[in-house]
């Protein structure tokens, strides 16, 4: 397997995610009311929030900024990169499930293309370990 490509991959994957994700996140610690993002609150009643605050900070640290440290580690071809790039695959998965689980709502065009980038980041990660051994 091409492991350039798989790493390739998942830097703009990371990209993608850290960008979207610390915009997204800011949005919502800016605006915790979800207004400015069409969001109503009423979509947390199934959750422990009352507004968007905390998930906001929470998708701006874990997938935004973690996305963007293991970028780094990843071009920079850090020890234990590929074990990050699979980490921060999880770690979007498990955001993305407790979402939908909390709002009970599953938005297609979003949530699907995020699982996918999710998979696609934790399926890189493994290719990258197994082919760099």
């Amino acid at each position: 397997m091409n492991v350039k490509f798989f790493r390739i991959f998942a830097v703009a994957l990371l990209y993608l995610n850290g960008l979207t994700a610390i915009g997204g996140g800011m949005v919502l610690i800016i605006d915790p009311k979800g207004s400015i993002l069409q969001l109503s609150v009423s979509l947390l009643s199934g959750s422990p929030f009352n507004n968007y605050l905390i998930p906001g900070i929470i998708l701006l640290v874990f997938n935004g900024f973690f996305s963007l440290f293991t970028l780094y580690f990843t071009i920079k071809k850090k020890p234990y990169f590929p074990y990050l790039i699979i980490m921060q695959g999880c770690i979007l998965f498990l955001w993305l499930s407790t979402q939908v689980i909390m709002i009970n709502y599953f938005f297609a065009p979003l949530h699907i293309t995020y699982y996918l980038l999710s998979l696609f980041l934790i399926i890189s990660g493994f290719i990258i370990l197994k082919n760099n051994k």
